[in-house]
């Protein structure tokens, strides 16, 4: 067995160890606790493993949902699946006490089997694959004999039962859900989700007492519906771009919030643009009566918060809605008279200026009192 230190810019990063590890391999797998898209990306393009993924090799990969894993790891899980026809992906999702926090990796060979065992997750500083990395510990081990088929059999046994109970596939209901769940909560040190840069209106806001939860940095979209048919909204070019979309079809989740902050089922959404040049967005819960403009023109107006790069929470205010009005006074004046009003807002300014928001819409942390730890 060889052991190793992975230390920033002096040591062999984990990727190192995978590739090797994985070279000619006859099939293998990886098991870990959390995942981030790019660290799905660097695991799957490694030499070894993107050669057996081509050689329609056997590589199971299974990942867990009890913190980080987000809906774009998820949707990256679910693309590469359909991807590679011989990459096996779950997520394990569990209702009992404790994390699941297992991070390993297993390459078959002819004559041995290699197992890599960590402290890095499935993500790019995890695996020493980012201009930071993390500082983890890893060992290589060399299984022959009865020790490589004692090793097989626990790992088939252990997937066998588990995909009985807690092994769910990646685009199941509970898993999406979760993982959406898992965007919500941010660290305060998270960096500020990826979209594509657009004009914000620089207007005085309503002040409230501050919150006792800190908004991570996010953007949020506010834009008038169309009185016709608002759940199948055409939100326009730069209303979608929020969404992801840079002209290409793109899928995204995203997960209605009613203004009494219960949750509706994750949804995956394709954005698109149709053959009559509408950018659209299927809004689904929110197609009632009381999301039309009212007798005097008022609009239903869609709000919409980036969780990470590829999952959102929205809601819609009717023009009945008492608070209906604190949002109007947040949109920048229509382009046009038949254009619908619009405006990007960071999370926190919104949640001064409309205090009853539902909590569920937009993501939070609990303050962190750094310097109580060194007291």
């Amino acid at each position: 067995m060889s052991f190793y230190l992975q230390e920033p810019a002096t040591t062999a990063p984990l990727t190192d160890a995978l590739d090797r590890a994985s070279a000619h391999a006859l099939s293998g797998g990886g098991v870990f606790a959390f995942a981030t898209a790019d660290g799905i990306d660097t695991l799957l393009s490694l030499g070894g493993v993107s050669s057996m993924l081509r050689r329609r090799r056997t590589f199971k990969l299974v990942v867990g949902l009890d913190a980080i894993t987000n809906g774009n790891a998820l949707l990256t899980l679910e693309e590469s699946s359909r991807r590679w026809r011989s990459l096996w992906v779950r997520a394990f999702l569990h209702r009992e006490s404790g994390i699941f926090h297992p991070k390993f990796c297993w390459f078959q060979h002819e004559d041995h089997l290699c197992v890599v065992t960590g402290s890095g997750n499935l993500t790019n500083r995890g695996l020493g694959a980012d201009k930071s990395p993390n500082w983890e510990a890893y060992s290589i081990q060399k299984l022959f004999g009865d020790a490589n088929e004692a090793f097989a059999s626990k790992i088939d046994d252990w997937l066998h039962r588990e995909g009985h109970t807690r092994l769910v596939q990646v685009d199941s209901r509970d898993a999406r859900d979760r993982a959406m769940a898992n965007a919500w909560v941010r660290s305060s040190s998270t960096a500020k989700p990826k979209s594509a840069p657009v004009p914000k209106k620089t207007q005085p806001l309503t002040a409230t007492a501050a919150p006792q939860t800190v908004a991570a940095p996010s953007e949020v979209l506010l834009r008038e519906l169309s009185k016709n048919r608002p759940g199948q909204a055409d939100i326009g070019r730069d209303a979608l771009r929020f969404f992801g979309f840079t002209g290409s079809p793109v899928k995204v989740l995203t997960q209605y919030v009613g203004l009494d902050d219960k949750l509706a089922t994750t949804v995956e959404r394709d954005l698109f643009v149709n053959a009559s040049d509408n950018y659209r967005f299927e809004l689904g819960p929110i197609a009632r009566d009381d999301s039309r403009p009212d007798e005097h023109g008022n609009r239903a107006i869609l709000v919409a918060v980036q969780l990470d790069d590829r999952s959102y929470r929205y809601t819609v205010v009717p023009p009945s809605h008492a608070d209906h009005h604190l949002l109007v006074d947040l949109l920048a004046p229509a382009k046009t008279a038949r254009s619908m009003r619009m405006a990007f807002h960071e999370a926190e300014d919104v949640k001064r200026a409309w205090p009853s928001a539902p909590k569920n819409l937009f993501p939070a942390t609990s303050v962190l009192d750094v310097e109580s730890l060194f007291a």
